[in-house]
């Protein structure tokens, strides 16, 4: 099918019959419940069903690199060509801020940029040459994905093992940021 079936309505029969609704409940999601009852007892009845309107498509990602030591050897063969994959699968049209996440968090791209620009094959060079050191900080990678999204919808894609020993994170306090993030 091209586009969503916007309107399903399913019928419940207790006898083989043919019937007409005579009354409607409708319901606040604008949902609709018809009935009928036939003086010797069939009842029938409709459910109308409005399919909710997807989201926005959302066209800004983020990515985070863990660049820390822990990503080395194989771990970083695989975390760079799945950084790289990831960013060759995303729609023409959409757009991409690369951001390497170790005890400091560094944006490789100026802001969101196409991601087949020639920018975004830079931050994609300049996270290959990068040297994997000190510990990976992803609570203050967390906290800036607010500030790099600008209110407007962003994903938020974290490539890396999630070992942050440069800030630990709480699970609570991880609850929190993400809240916090789907807000925003």
């Amino acid at each position: 099918m091209r586009k969503f079936l916007r309107l399903a309505i399913c019928f419940g029969v207790g006898v083989t019959g043919v019937g007409y609704a005579t009354a409607a409940d409708h319901t606040a999601s604008g949902n609709s419940v018809y009935s009928y009852a036939e003086p010797g007892g069939t009842s029938y009845f409709a459910v109308g069903i409005q399919a909710e309107q997807p989201g926005p498509t959302v066209r800004r990602h983020i990515v985070l690199v863990d660049t820390s030591a822990s990503q080395t050897g194989k771990y970083r063969e695989v975390s760079l060509e799945l950084t790289r994959a990831l960013i060759e699968a995303l729609p023409a049209g959409h757009q991409v801020q690369l951001v390497a996440v170790d005890t400091d968090v560094e944006r490789l791209t100026p802001s969101f940029v196409p991601v087949d620009s020639e920018a975004t094959r830079n931050a994609i060079v300049t996270l290959n040459q990068r040297t994997p050191l000190g510990s990976s900080d992803l609570a203050s990678a967390l906290h800036q994905v607010a500030d790099i999204a600008s209110g407007a919808p962003a994903s938020v894609i974290y490539v890396g093992d999630g070992f942050s020993t440069g800030n630990l994170l709480s699970t609570e306090e991880l609850k929190s940021v993400v809240a916090s993030l789907q807000k925003s």
